[in-house]
């Protein structure tokens, strides 16, 4: 289940017009829904309020055998819809399996003003900061939108626990629904990078496809530590009703690491997913098999389980909602013993008005 915060960006993105669904490292988004889901740990409490369409603010409150807390605020330039935890839809704010959306032009009447006779484009932005106690590790994320194709996304971290008291991390992107990139540099171990994205078979003109497919890589570089990395990636959805149920198949690979992992994941009725995912290791020769499904009882009510071959691990999950809280709450064991041995299990309760 998504957090307050989490579910106020994706808002953010969505009113500004920005295409998640192009960004290479949201590739296989429907089988980490389904497979890896996050299983809360522990008694979770957030509080969060939208006081104003353009400014919001959470608060949160955790008992992991001692108490921690954080404390979160948020401004945009863009005003917001008002969130209720009574009257949200929770299929937004639980990922599962994910239906992309139609590659539409960016020319819209949105991303334009007319400024003494001439267009300019909507420059908005979002700030986001969260303190955690008592650790008081520092969180922080700037986004700027500079046109309709391109943002720049600022993340850091700072605490005096943390290596080097933190890191910096930033993202230059650029969407252009045929194809998208992305650059990234990061002072942990001054790490360089590049992503990038193409999708076939799209016509702008005609955003209501069949089918797509997506190819993308990425490479990226530590300078100090003289370490490479790259992988690269397919993605074949298929979104029509008139090709039977929807699904999605992604292929990885990092040939560095020897790498290989599979999924399919398939919308099996208007209730239901399952995704599987196969991983391969090309130089140790050891393989997992893994599968995850989720089943929708009601409009406020969700079950999920997932469960690994080789690890021999499983997840379950409930969400839904009580009168106006949202409740998540999940346990996770592994049962390769004699007896299972419990890793996470937990509640969480959110109120948003």
């Amino acid at each position: 289940m998504l957090t307050f915060m989490e579910h106020i960006l994706h808002s953010f993105y969505d009113a500004s017009g920005w295409h998640r669904d192009n960004l290479y490292a949201l590739l296989t988004h429907s089988s980490t829904n389904l497979i890896d889901f996050r299983v809360p740990q522990g008694v979770l409490m957030n509080v969060s309020a939208l006081s104003t369409p353009n400014s919001a603010s959470s608060y949160t409150l955790t008992n992991l055998g001692h108490i921690q807390g954080s404390v979160a605020y948020l401004a945009t330039s863009l005003e917001l819809p008002q969130p209720h935890s009574g009257t949200m839809d929770l299929k937004t704010i639980v990922p599962g399996y994910h239906r992309l959306d139609p590659l539409n032009s960016q020319d819209r009447i949105y991303d334009t003003i007319w400024q003494g006779g001439k267009a300019v484009h909507r420059q908005d932005s979002l700030l986001f900061g969260r303190l955690h106690l008592p650790t008081n590790t520092l969180e922080a994320m700037y986004v700027r939108r500079f046109n309709p194709t391109t943002q720049l996304l600022v993340t850091c971290v700072s605490g005096a626990h943390l290596k080097s008291g933190g890191a910096l991390t930033l993202y230059w992107q650029k969407d252009c629904r045929q194809y998208a990139h992305e650059l990234l540099y990061s002072t942990n171990e001054a790490l360089l990078g590049a992503r990038g994205l193409y999708n076939f078979g799209v016509d702008l003109n005609k955003p209501h496809t069949a089918s797509r497919l997506s190819v993308g890589g990425e490479f990226y570089y530590g300078v100090l530590n003289k370490s490479p990395g790259m992988s690269t990636a397919l993605r074949y959805v298929t979104q029509s009703a008139y090709t039977g149920s929807p699904l999605t198949m992604t292929l990885t690979c990092n040939p560095i690491m020897g790498e290989f992992s599979s999924t399919y994941s398939l919308r099996t009725g208007p209730s239901s997913s399952f995704s599987t995912r196969y991983d391969f290791n090309m130089y140790s020769y050891l393989s997992n098999l893994s599968m995850g499904a989720e089943v929708w009882k009601t409009s406020d009510s969700v079950f999920k389980l997932s469960s690994s071959l080789q690890d021999k691990t499983a997840r379950v999950g409930w969400g839904g909602r009580y009168k106006d809280i949202l409740v998540n709450t999940g346990v996770a064991f592994n049962y390769g013993g004699r007896v299972p041995d419990v890793t996470s299990i937990g509640v969480e309760l959110q109120y948003a008005c």
